[in-house]
């Protein structure tokens, strides 16, 4: 009776650990968290539930792990839903740090164009085409030329205003890129398309709160 009595303790040892994990567990998911959830996971199922990008914040464990951090699985979970939906607003809830503006590149729509620190004007027609800056006024294709005359924006302080250019896509890209040039979030508006407007705005706004510029 005494030997069946010290293999209850024990057993009841052993399990009181994952009963408490089990309690734990059910008690966060009856008071309505996500437990346990791969970020990437949580991130499709809020979107595909149009929830808000928030349950991310309140992602739990029901028992820590040796891995990456629970703060850790949150902000991906953020990056993760922000790059899904297309939605930059998301990546406000990472700002201010470099891995806020890594979520806004990933959740910007793609531009017609690609403006390197080098400046240099990268552009696909159909063919993809890399030139300097100042080889600009020979270049004869449309996009290109199109391209380059939104590269004044960034690359040529003297360039005043984007509104010379017809295409709004181009137009939009020119405004987001004064604005980045200015670090004036009022610019911003002047984007038409919501996606890229917002992206302005989340990227400026952070730039302004922190010495980080990207």
């Amino acid at each position: 009776m005494r030997l069946k009595k010290i293999f209850i303790g024990i057993g009841l040892l052993i399990l009181s650990p994952l009963i408490a994990v089990f309690i734990r567990r059910t008690l966060l998911q009856v008071v309505g968290y996500d437990v346990d959830k791969e970020p990437k996971d949580l991130a499709e199922e809020i979107y595909n539930e149009g929830a808000s990008v928030t349950r991310c914040i309140d992602l739990q464990w029901s028992l820590p792990t040796m891995g990456p951090t629970l703060d850790d699985q949150r902000s991906r979970c953020v990056f993760e839903y922000a790059s899904i939906a297309k939605d930059p607003l998301a990546c406000e809830l990472l700002m201010p740090s470099s891995y806020g503006f890594s979520c806004v590149a990933s959740a910007t729509i793609n531009m017609p164009c690609l403006l390197s620190d080098e400046e240099t004007v990268v552009w696909n027609d159909g063919t993809y085409r890399e030139i300097p800056y100042t080889n600009c006024t020979e270049e004869t294709s449309e996009m290109g030329k199109a391209c380059c005359s939104l590269a004044g924006a960034k690359f040529n302080k003297d360039f005043i205003n984007c509104d010379s250019i017809m295409k709004e896509n181009y137009r939009d890209q020119c405004w987001y890129e004064v604005a980045r040039y200015k670090i004036d979030p009022a610019l911003c508006l002047s984007v038409k398309n919501k996606n890229i407007a917002d992206a302005c705005s989340v990227r400026l706004d952070a730039i302004l709160k922190t010495d980080i510029d990207q």
